[in-house]
């Protein structure tokens, strides 16, 4: 007898084991991104059956968003202003001052956002169990209260994580007292290591327990077979025959996924010198077309739902992704040996970044080819759809979106070209994604409204919002 596919609660054990960890100094070893995109599609199925779990699911979709930030903001710091900082005097610099400010950021975001996230996950899915009467809140006594227990136990996990790790950045505080005003005596961030470790301990013990208690809660009732089989049936009553429904996620997807592909469009370098007698370089390109080009095609193959993906679709896509690969390689080798400026003179650096040169105008335009292609598909959905969707209502912005595109291209084509002699350019195409994101935002938000009817985004009847 073939197995029955579970509701996601499998999914979200995973998602706790990505959750749980603290954070020491911005080091987090398992991203809580990844945690909270486990979570979403854990809680897809489920939300469908009950309003109050999809309202709590939309929450951590907004957390996802502050998760991804996170990691930026960590990124900017970690690898550019703690690359920057002499080893000399690194407790005089700023870095730990900004890493005292991400804390405090991230401690005040979490707790107002994760609080009520929680809370009304918990609660949500235990109602859900009630109306099931799930065998797993029937095991002893204390387990008709478990979820609110839960509940109540992630409020304390939330303060007590984010609090722990924000304390021992406050000795940052001393080190500004100590070297500029001269009123504190001792530089207490010095011993910030010792400090991150007295703090570390506790934490590690809150977080743990926490992590105990959603597995322990998580299993229960993923193994509690009737009520597992009870959430099957209503999907697969009220869901799975609505296919209208599930093609507009699919469509949705897609269009998110390509506004993430236009975002990745542009040139942008982080590179930095060595200064005094520090000879390091670095540099990377933080927007690589080979995600531009993953992102697209992951579009593409959604929309293939609607129209199948065409063999030349096919190819450039591996073509793009595979020189914008190899470009981003050579970037990054470039980078660790030279500055731009060096390619004016030395014969080595020239010959690189002449390498570079041609990568770069081949991924581009292979890269607009793409896009290009994605355009046509759109303008066949429209088409195929033309009894919700007004032609000539999107045709104008489409013509927008080819001259935008063909401005990005051109001005990242001009900006590797150029670079040893104008350090500017790069704002070009950055400005000219910013307005294809909106163009092409509007396009999308529009074809989403005309096409609600046949491909809804929600469930219009949910088991209960009680």
């Amino acid at each position: 007898m073939k197995k029955r596919q579970g509701m996601g609660y499998g999914l979200m054990i995973l998602a706790g084991l990505f959750l749980w960890n603290p954070i020491v100094g911005m080091v987090d070893v398992l991203p809580d991104l990844i945690g909270y995109l486990l979570l979403l599609v854990g809680l897809s199925a489920v939300a469908d059956l009950h309003e109050r779990v999809r309202e709590a699911r939309e929450r951590f979709r907004t957390i996802a968003w502050i998760a991804l930030g996170e990691i930026a903001a960590q990124l900017f710091i970690r690898f550019f202003l703690s690359a920057t900082t002499s080893s000399e005097d690194i407790y005089q610099q700023n870095t730990p001052i900004w890493i005292l400010l991400f804390s405090f950021v991230i401690t005040v975001l979490e707790c107002y956002f994760l609080i009520p996230a929680y809370r009304d996950l918990f609660r949500s899915l235990g109602r859900l169990a009630e109306q099931k009467e799930a065998a797993h809140l029937r095991q002893n006594a204390r387990s008709g209260m478990r979820y609110d227990r839960m509940a109540t136990f992630s409020i304390v996990f939330i303060i007590g994580k984010n609090l722990l790790s924000l304390l021992p950045e406050l000795a940052a505080l001393s080190t500004y007292a100590y070297y500029q005003a001269g009123t504190a005596t001792n530089d207490w961030y010095f011993y910030i290591r010792a400090i991150r470790l007295f703090a570390f301990l506790p934490a590690l013990v809150l977080t743990a327990w926490w992590l105990t208690a959603w597995i322990r809660l998580f299993a229960s009732a993923n193994k509690d077979g009737a009520f597992q089989s009870a959430l099957r049936r209503d999907y697969e009553a009220r869901i799975l025959p609505n296919q209208g429904l599930l093609l507009g996620r699919k469509l949705r997807l897609s269009f998110l996924f390509a506004r993430l592909g236009v975002a990745m469009l542009p040139t942008f370098m982080l590179s930095w010198e060595g200064f005094g007698e520090r000879q390091l370089y670095f540099g990377v390109e933080l927007l690589p077309d080979f995600a531009a080009t993953a992102f697209l095609f992951a579009s593409i193959y959604l929309l293939g739902k609607f129209d199948c993906v065409r063999k030349i679709e096919l190819w450039f896509a591996g073509g793009a992704f595979s020189v914008g690969l190899i470009k981003w390689i050579v970037c990054i080798s470039y980078y660790q040996t030279f500055t731009a400026v060096q390619a004016r003179y030395l014969t080595n650096a020239y010959r690189l970044m002449t390498t570079l040169t041609i990568l770069t105008i081949a991924s581009s335009l292979m890269t607009a080819a793409l896009f290009l292609l994605y355009f046509l598909r759109i303008l066949r959905l429209i088409n195929i759809e033309r009894s919700l969707v007004s032609q000539k209502e999107y045709r104008g912005r489409m013509v927008w979106l080819f001259v935008l595109l063909s401005g990005i291209t051109a001005g990242n084509i001009v900006d590797q070209i150029l670079r040893p002699w104008v350090g500017w350019i790069w704002w070009i195409p950055l400005l000219l994604t910013v307005a294809m994101i909106l163009v092409l935002s509007s396009v999308f938000s529009d074809l989403s409204s005309d096409l609600a009817v046949r491909y809804p985004t929600e469930n219009t009847y949910p088991v209960s919002a009680e």
